[in-house]
């Protein structure tokens, strides 16, 4: 399994947490989030781009890759698409997530250095357009992202962000 941009490794660590002798890989372009890791999945990442894995790992490299939260930082995320379909092997798994809608739009999303939101069909031509099968999609958060959403704009970034923490947990 590949975390194409893994920051600091922390869903790498519960995937090994559940699957112990599953093979792990982490890439991101981050040195400091990959540095600042805990010491049991630093081994696993690795400092590079998305766009570079087949060059990195060869075609066809993994059975299944994770890309959370990255598409939207992107300037060609059909690029990064791309990469990530040439280290897929034939019948493999790609998960995608993504922020949805440009209807909620706010602050946070200029502070995280978002380029976009999705909306369903915009993220399906993407990966298709890639040549990756579409066999699920899925929405969630609903009322609660709602309200977090609500919640993060009326704290605004002084109260959300202060202090490094986030007002939020």
């Amino acid at each position: 399994l590949l975390d194409a941009g893994c920051g600091d490794g922390h869903c790498l660590r519960q995937v090994r947490r559940r699957l112990p002798d599953l093979d792990l890989v982490g890439v991101d372009i981050s040195a400091q989030a990959v540095t600042s890791a805990p010491p049991d999945v630093r081994s696993l990442l690795r400092v590079g781009l998305i766009e570079d894995l087949e060059k990195e790992f060869g075609p066809q490299a993994f059975d299944a890759v994770v890309c959370s939260e990255v598409l939207e930082h992107v300037p060609q995320p059909e690029v990064l698409v791309a990469s990530v379909r040439s280290c897929l092997r034939p019948g493999g798994l790609a998960v995608f997530t993504v922020p949805a809608s440009m209807r909620y739009w706010s602050w946070q999303d200029d502070h995280d250095g978002h380029l976009r939101r999705y909306e369903t069909a915009q993220l399906r031509a993407l990966l298709e357009g890639s040549g990756l099968e579409v066999t699920r999609m899925y929405t969630w958060g609903a009322v609660l992202a709602r309200l977090y959403h609500a919640a993060s704009v009326k704290a605004g970034p002084d109260r959300l962000y202060s202090a490094g923490g986030n007002a939020f947990g």
